[in-house]
Parts: structure tokens; sequence; C-alpha cells
């Protein structure tokens, strides 16, 4: 897929805003009262890096271990070692005995944990599942309003607050594509590609400055994968947002991300920009997976504008 002009790097920073240094996470299977029960790795010794302002891409199979990955950087998921730092504060970090090798404390913030309520406000998640992540029962501006009567509402008075929120909601619909008349229908009457788009406009009504997409795109046509994509990425440059970008498909994955990790039964096979994993893979996997995304190329580029 030819992805030039359509997105810039990421900002160049030198430091991370996210580190993630020998992360390791198992479940217990089989066995009968705790006993006999065999430690399964869903994620093994990940080393990664993510930049502000970058698009971080995450491909593997179903089941390598991506949506873990996620579920740990979120605190959903308890990691067993290594530990997860971000400028905010430290996410997660293992038991201090089970570390294969030595790792040193935050270096990118307060070397303390961020809260859940705090993470919660800094990270974003958009699910594959958007039919379970909204409530039914609610309209679209309803489930805006509590978020920006913290934001938009803010020392003002009542009547101001009341505008600056209704202005908010309707600038947040027309950022992500949507018309101001969608703010009054319920999660039921959206199609999959709009109710993405009310998820991402809830990341941007928390002001969170990092969303995980999981698999944003998979269950949308083709025409509409394309328009939320360039969405996505306008959204990124306009409020330098970063992404970590979860997806089986690495030809979707070259044309949104700055940078791409492969992850293959539980590791992390290779990682590097684009351009270098694309034009030098080093691993077989990789390659099939290139080889995979040449086969819909064209189909995708037809409807890329």
């Amino acid at each position: 897929m030819n992805k030039k002009n359509r997105k810039t790097n990421g900002t160049g920073a030198d430091s991370p805003l996210l580190r993630i240094r020998g992360l390791t996470k198992q479940y217990k299977s089989g066995g009968y009262g705790g006993m006999g029960a065999q430690s399964l790795y869903a994620l093994k010794d990940i080393d990664l890096d993510l930049y502000p302002g970058e698009v971080l891409s995450i491909i593997g199979e179903s089941g390598s271990g991506k949506t873990t990955l996620a579920r740990c950087i979120l605190q959903r998921e308890k990691i067993q070692s290594g530990r997860i730092d971000s400028i905010w504060g430290t996410i997660q970090r293992g038991a201090p005995e089970q570390h294969s090798r030595q790792i040193q404390g935050n270096p990118l913030g307060p070397d303390t944990t961020i809260s859940s309520r705090d993470l919660y406000r800094k990270i974003q998640l958009v699910p594959q599942a958007t039919q379970n992540s909204l409530n039914p029962w609610r309209r679209v501006d309803q489930l805006l309003d509590p978020i920006l009567r913290r934001t938009s509402g803010r020392g003002n008075s009542m009547q101001t607050a009341r505008d600056n929120i209704q202005t908010a909601k309707e600038e947040l619909m027309e950022l992500c594509g949507l018309s101001p008349a969608f703010l009054k229908r319920y999660p039921g009457e959206l199609s999959g590609g709009q109710r993405q788009r009310v998820l991402i406009a809830r990341a941007l009504a928390m002001e969170a400055r990092l969303i995980i997409f999981d698999e944003p795109v998979s269950s949308l046509d083709v025409s509409i994968q394309a328009r939320l994509l360039n969405t996505l990425l306008e959204l990124k440059e306009e409020y330098g947002l970063s992404y970590v970008f979860i997806t089986h498909d690495l030809d979707i994955a070259e044309y949104i991300s700055d940078r791409m990790a492969i992850i293959h039964n539980s590791r992390i096979l290779e990682s590097g920009p684009v351009e270098e994993i694309v034009q030098h893979p080093r691993e077989e996997f990789t390659r099939t997976l290139l080889e995979a995304g040449l086969k819909k190329q064209n189909w995708l580029d037809s409807f890329i504008s």
C-alpha cells in the first residue's frame, strides 16, 4: 500500500512516552486445586518503546498475545516480571525476584505506580467489540456528557458550562467524521464504523494522550476502513496523540504506522521502523505476513485517497 504523503513520522522525540522492559505474563492451565497446573506464556520478555506523536503497530495472529499486551498496559492484567513505565509514572512492575535481568527504575517520570483512575484519563482503549463498549440505553450525547462536564465545564457558570459542553460535543462529532445529528442516536442505531468513531470521540473527550486500538477496522468494509484510518491520522496530527495499533493485517499497519513490532508465540520477533521491516524482514513469519498483504494491496489501494 502506498502511504506516502498520508502520514508523517512521530515527533522525533528522544525520550519515549511509554517503555516496556522484560514484560512476562503467564496463565495457569490444568491441574486440580492448584496442584499440577502448568504455566502458559501469554507474553515473554517483551521490550517495546512508544514515542510521543507516534503510531506503533503490534502485528500478529490471533492468540499471539497482542490483546494481552494491551490489557497489561491498561492495568487490566497483572504481569509476573518486567515493568511498564510512562511519563506519568510506573504502570506496572513485576516481582523483583522474577526478573531475568536487572531492570532499573522509571527513567521517564515518577517511579511511583500511577493509579487506575489517573491512567484511565491518560490512556484510552478503542476495542474491537464496539457493541459491548457503549451503554445501549444511553444516547451518544448522554455518553459524552459526564466526561465533558469534567473538562469543558470546569470553572464556568452553569449556563456557560452547558453551552461549552454542547459545542464540544458537536465539535467532537465533526472531528470524528460524524454529523452532530448522531448525538441523538442510540448505539444500536449506529453501524460498526460509526460506533468506532463515537469511541474515538469519547477518548478525545477524556483528553487522553495515548489511544490503544484493538483491531479497530477488521470488521469494517474496506472503503470504511480507509476513511477511518485517514481520520485517525488527521486527529493524531491535530492533537499530538500517540497510538498503539493492534492488528493482524500488516498492510494496514504499514499504512498507518511509524514503527511496528511483529509478535508470534508470545514473543516479539522483530521491531523497528516500518520501511525497514517491510523492505528487509528478518523473520520467515514476517515474510509470510507481507506476502498475505500483497494479495489484497491493489484492492485496498483503490479506496485510499
